[in-house]
């Protein structure tokens, strides 16, 4: 069926608009689309966590609107322009007189649920970043939470005046104007408040990290202020909104835009790369990474460390992890980090010891060079250089030594508890809970052998330390294969296929130093209250580590009874709920 054509010539002007803006809507919904999936294979990585689940949902609900509302706009220019090329007043007035079928009612439901679900992470992102402001976080909000919900009434409203007959978006400006104006007031708002929060809180990092750090880049780039606070998206509906609240045909040229540039600044690119990812992404749980300079002698090393969460003057006490070994790196207690993923207020720093990882390698140092107090000294240095003044320490299997140490020795200012976990009062300890354990193996005595030889037969030595790990470090440890990141022997011994890559430096230079070393006649030195966990099947048994209890004033001690020695793998759950009921109560 065709039509005589009664064109107005400001209709001409209105399909070009029409045409150059639903071509660029496409173009933004392809890249959309392929943040979109950078962004599920990231999620679904972490799917057992409960926020990631949460995340995967929300950002799926938002892609299906948005791709709801290009169907929906695609499917009404088709139409309008192939089935009624010659409608009275044009392919243009057919649409506006059919606003209210079915399918371009979808198409509108959807780009107001993207709209809203955009606003909706917007606000949430605002509540994220205003973390920190426990007292006046809620009054900052209140503004932002307000327009949001006028938001959803006028949304309403729109949808439901425009799916009416001879009605649409564009001959019913009163509520339309209402509706876009309130959600561009938000934007503002929101992206005032967000660019805000991250200049001052870049300006804390800068004081924190300094402007040499390589994690301080992220928050320093115009990029990362300009996503995260949606500037971007809140220039382009002010755009929009000055030719539509006059209606002027530039308004068509935005509008079928703003659902894909909703998606793409609204907090799906920062899952792609950490090097771009944005603050409120470090706020809510990401990470950063750095090293810190350490002074020996006037020779310079450097710890390299990693920080879950923020730190600011407003912040919790950050924990500090201390990993195991000797020789070992902080990747084993990566788990840990679910502390500060669920809390952004409860930072986590984790770090490897000198000589570890990607710290400064020690291979050409002589044996007198190494000592506990090396170590030691090395955790004051990295709270001097990180500002800390108040903090928890956290010390795991080893660390737990270094850990106690610390506070004996130097009896710092800002620490406020110990946790030990799986770990040692004395090496007479150790050597005694090991022979028991190594007794209930299959073959004892070719185990104690294969112990022995860790400089003349490698593999021997890691076939028995395995079989002891296997039964009472990673027993209950339900992955398979074992992570890579409990393959902790690797990290001394080398690949086990290869033999590269392994640095026995401090595990061979530190046996030595510490064959005789206990601290229990120190214990009533130290003056923080101490968390004391236990696994009940750890190859360090409980009585092992049962000084700190009966030595410490203030000591708690619980016991994981489906652990070894990684009840943060093994009980993961249950080890995270003990450690931020602890922290909480003190802090």
């Amino acid at each position: 069926m065709s039509y005589k054509p009664d064109l107005p010539p400001t209709l001409n002007t209105v399909y070009r608009l029409q045409y150059v803006g639903d071509t660029l809507a496409l173009v933004l919904y392809g890249i959309a689309t392929a943040i979109f999936f950078l962004c599920l294979t990231s999620l679904l990585q972490s799917r057992k966590d409960a926020s990631s689940r949460k995340q995967l949902c929300y950002v799926c609900l938002i892609y299906i609107c948005g791709t709801l509302f290009i169907a929906g706009e695609t499917w009404s220019n088709a139409v309008a322009t192939i089935d009624y090329p010659l409608y009275p007043g044009g392919p243009f007035t057919w649409q506006i007189e059919h606003y209210n079928h079915p399918v371009i009612v979808m198409g509108n439901a959807a780009f107001t649920m993207t709209g809203w679900l955009a606003d909706g992470f917007m606000l949430y992102r605002c509540y994220v970043v205003y973390t920190l402001q426990e007292r006046w976080r809620w009054f900052i909000l209140v503004g932002p939470i307000l327009l949001y919900l006028a938001s959803w009434a006028t949304g309403i409203l729109l949808l439901v005046q425009s799916g009416l007959p001879q009605s649409s978006l564009f001959s019913q400006v009163n509520i339309g104007l209402a509706y876009f104006t309130i959600s561009a007031a938000l934007n503002i708002v929101i992206t005032g408040l967000i660019s805000t929060k991250l200049i001052t809180h870049r300006m804390r990092m800068q004081k924190v990290m300094g402007e040499e750090s390589k994690a301080f880049g992220v928050y320093t780039s115009l990029t990362t202020i300009l996503v995260e606070s949606s500037a971007l998206y809140a220039a382009l509906f002010f755009m929009f909104i000055i030719p539509f609240a006059v209606d002027h045909p530039a308004a068509k040229l935005f509008l079928p835009m703003l659902a894909q540039v909703q998606r793409l600044f609204r907090g799906h690119s920062q899952h792609v790369s950490k090097d771009t990812g944005a603050l409120s992404t470090f706020l809510a749980g990401g990470m950063v990474e750095g090293t810190v300079p350490f002074l020996i002698n006037g020779e310079e090393f450097r710890t390299y460390y990693q920080i879950y969460g923020t730190i600011a003057d407003d912040s919790l006490p950050p924990l500090i992890a201390i990993h195991g070994g000797p020789g070992y790196t902080h990747d084993y207690l990566g788990p840990l980090a679910d502390i500060a993923k669920s809390n952004p207020l409860q930072p986590v720093i984790f770090y490897d010891q000198l000589g570890n990882g990607k710290s400064s390698r020690l291979t050409s140092k002589p044996p007198d060079f190494f000592s506990v107090r090396l170590y030691v000294d090395e955790i004051a240095n990295l709270v001097e250089k990180l500002n800390l003044t108040s903090y928890h320490i956290l010390g795991h299997s080893w660390g737990g030594p270094l850990a106690a140490e610390f506070e004996v020795q130097l009896q710092p200012r800002g620490l406020k508890s110990l946790i030990i976990a799986n770990s040692l009062a004395s090496m007479a300890l150790v050597g005694r809970s090991f022979s028991e354990r190594i007794d209930t193996l299959d073959n004892p005595e070719e185990v104690r052998s294969g112990m022995a030889k860790k400089k003349t037969d490698p593999k021997a030595y890691r076939a028995a330390m395995m079989a002891l790990y296997g039964r009472y470090a990673i027993r209950y440890v339900k992955e398979d294969p074992v992570p890579k990141e409990l393959r902790v022997l690797d990290t001394v011994l080398g690949d086990e296929e290869t033999g590269e890559g392994g640095d026995p430096t401090v595990s061979d230079n530190m046996g030595p130093k510490t064959r005789n070393w206990t601290i229990i006649d120190q214990l009533p030195s130290i003056r923080v209250p101490l968390l004391l966990l236990t696994g009940k099947e750890d190859m360090l048994q409980g009585y092992a580590s049962e000084p700190y209890f009966w030595g410490v004033k203030k000591a708690r001690w619980i016991e994981f009874q489906n652990s070894s020695h990684v009840p943060f793998w093994e009980e993961r759950e249950k080890f995270m709920m003990t450690v931020n009921e602890w922290l909480q109560r003190l802090d």
